[in-house]
């Protein structure tokens, strides 16, 4: 008897509360009270943070309902979806969307995604389940855009010299100089429209590469392209970054060490001179070079030579004093036809050779005769400084004798 007192307290407990239930819920129903998210804007590296607060009711007995958060891309694709929210009642909720967990294909600088709050409802014995798309918010994602700034570049590059310098790569978007670190960064260098060198390269922690390259190997005499690349990255927009660096021959430097325009008859003219370029801001001697001599008469070449600069970069050159005309100015060109490395270097030098023949005899005549007559002159005061003691000795022995 008690068991059945039980079950029938039971049965009337039931049948209370889902008349109660019944009673609450009138019917499907629900309302988006508000969502948002935390900005328009974003970078590929950021999260989408997304808020919402909703109002869901219906009969569990008859109905099935709930709402749900998704995204798409540009062509309707589902790239995520949040849970299915069936509760009865008033909720809020926050979810933190990381992009790059999205899969994103970024092929252009910009991608726009849409965020959709649907809802969902379902008359039970029936097939048909019906959706209601209550709001969207579309959300723009842009690459961000790097630079480049270059240490110790050089524009200008002499052959063998050494060619090191840093790439530095950074944004200015979200942070500050924000580095692009650990990525991979591929360097062209680009002469006469022909790809002469490539090398891909990773940044470190603070968007470095170091790059040594040799002018000799790496670089094409003139205009040489170098190019850095950044592609198929799902951060930062395809970007290249180009600089011109002009690899040019080594200046030939030529310095008259010695050279006298005044001569006397049948002295040669001697030339000496010291041949040198610059590596690396150091003095190099042009060692065992050929260096032309040219000297030119009224346009006429009067001499001309072939010589080899010593270990140490000096010439030294002789010109016989036959083929030099005196009290006339002469053209010198000192020439040096370059090399692989050096550039042709000419040097010209005006002279105004003098050649002092009249007056070098009238000193030489005039120093003769002085000479001889001082001899003459010194001679005479002896003898007659002899000639006078002798006489004054012998004038007393004569008085004594008689």
């Amino acid at each position: 008897m008690k068991k059945i007192l039980l079950f029938f307290l039971f049965l009337i407990v039931s049948l209370i509360e889902l008349l109660s239930i019944s009673n609450s819920v009138i019917g499907y129903g629900c309302n988006l009270n508000n969502i948002e998210v935390d900005k328009d804007d974003y970078y590929p590296n950021e999260m989408i943070i997304i808020d919402a607060a909703w109002t869901l009711n219906y009969n569990p007995l008859s109905e099935e309902a709930y709402i749900q958060i998704r995204i798409s891309d540009e062509f309707d694709t589902v790239i995520w979806n949040s849970s299915k929210y069936d509760s009865i009642g008033n909720f809020t909720e926050n979810w933190n969307i990381s992009i790059d967990s999205l899969n994103l294909t970024l092929d252009n600088y910009t991608h726009f995604l849409y965020i959709k709050f649907l809802s969902f409802y379902h008359q039970i014995g029936t097939m048909e389940i019906v959706s209601n798309l209550l709001k969207t918010i579309q959300v723009k994602i842009r690459k961000r855009l790097p630079l480049c700034q270059l240490i110790g570049f050089k524009y200008f590059i002499n052959y063998e010299e050494s060619f090191v310098f840093q790439a530095r790569f950074y944004d200015t978007f979200i942070e500050n100089n924000s580095f692009l670190n650990n990525q991979l960064i591929t360097l062209l260098i680009r002469s006469n429209s022909s790809i002469i060198f490539q090398s891909n390269l990773t940044t470190n922690y603070l968007g470095i590469i170091d790059i040594v390259l040799s002018s000799i190997n790496d670089l094409n005499l003139g205009v040489n392209e170098l190019i850095f690349v950044l592609v198929n990255n799902n951060v930062y927009n395809d970007t290249e970054f180009q600089y011109d660096v002009f690899r040019k021959k080594n200046t030939v430097y030529i310095d008259v060490i010695n050279l006298k325009e005044d001569l006397r008859k049948n002295e040669d003219l001697t030339i000496e001179l010291f041949c040198h370029y610059y590596l690396n801001n150091t003095k190099i001697p042009l060692k065992n070079q050929y260096i032309e001599l040219v000297i030119l008469n009224d346009q006429n070449t009067t001499f001309t030579e072939i010589r080899n600069t010593d270990q140490s970069g000096i010439l030294s050159v002789s010109v016989p004093y036959e083929i030099l005309p005196s009290n006339k100015e002469l053209q010198l060109n000192i020439i040096y036809n370059g090399s692989l490395s050096l550039e042709n270097k000419t040097l010209t030098l005006n002279l105004n050779i003098n050649i002092h023949e009249a007056e070098n005899v009238i000193h030489l005549n005039i120093i003769i005769f002085v000479s001889i007559s001082a001899i003459i002159l010194l001679i005479s005061l002896v003898i007659l400084f002899r000639f006078k003691r002798v006489k004054k000795k012998a004038l007393p022995e004569i008085i004594i004798r008689y």
